[in-house]
């Protein structure tokens, strides 16, 4: 995999949090952690 498949891999997991938890802070705040993984270049 790629790092672009891996970091869109990861968007899209914290879209998919964004989208689907109901405490909005929770969401953001667990969004946030997965964005920090994205590889860095």
């Amino acid at each position: 995999m790629t790092d672009e498949a891996l970091n869109q891999y990861l968007e899209n997991i914290a879209q998919l949090i964004e989208a689907n938890v109901k405490d909005e802070e929770a969401a953001r705040l667990a969004a946030e952690i997965v964005r920090n993984s994205k590889v860095k270049k």
